[in-house]
C-alpha cells in the first residue's frame, strides 16, 4: 500500500472490513438458499454438501485471500466500490481522492469506463 495519511488509512482499515463482511455474507447468503431448499426437501443431503463444501474449500478461501492483507487497504476498498461492496457515498471524499487511480486501473482492467 502506498503511504496514506493515518486519517485515510484508519478510513480505508474500517472501509475494508466492511467491504469483507458484505462479500462473505453474500456467500453466506447462497449457502444458507441451499440449507433452505434442503429443509424443503428440494435438494437431497449430497447436494447440501457439496454446496458446504464448495463454500468452504473455495468461495470463504477466496474472499480470505482477497482481504489476508493488512498492506491492502486501498486495492481493498477500490474493489469493494466497483464490486457495489461499497457505495461511493459510504466512502469519504478524501479516500475516494486516494485511491481514484486504483479505480481506474480496474476500469481499464475490466474495460469499463467507471464512474469517475
Amino acid at each position: 500500500m502506498r503511504s496514506y495519511s493515518k486519517a485515510v488509512k484508519k478510513k480505508m482499515s474500517h472501509l475494508a472490513g466492511l467491504a469483507h463482511q458484505r462479500e462473505q455474507e453474500e456467500y453466506l447468503a447462497k449457502l444458507a438458499e441451499k440449507f433452505d431448499a434442503w429443509r424443503k426437501k428440494e435438494i437431497d443431503c449430497w447436494d447440501l454438501t457439496d454446496a458446504i463444501h464448495q463454500f468452504h474449500q473455495k468461495d470463504a478461501q477466496n474472499v480470505y485471500k482477497v482481504y489476508d492483507s493488512n498492506d491492502d487497504y486501498d486495492i481493498q476498498v477500490a474493489r469493494g466500490i466497483r464490486f457495489g461492496l461499497l457505495k461511493r457515498e459510504e466512502v469519504d471524499e478524501d479516500v475516494l481522492t486516494s485511491i481514484e487511480d486504483l479505480l481506474r486501473a480496474l476500469d481499464d482492467a475490466r474495460g469499463n469506463k467507471g464512474e469517475g
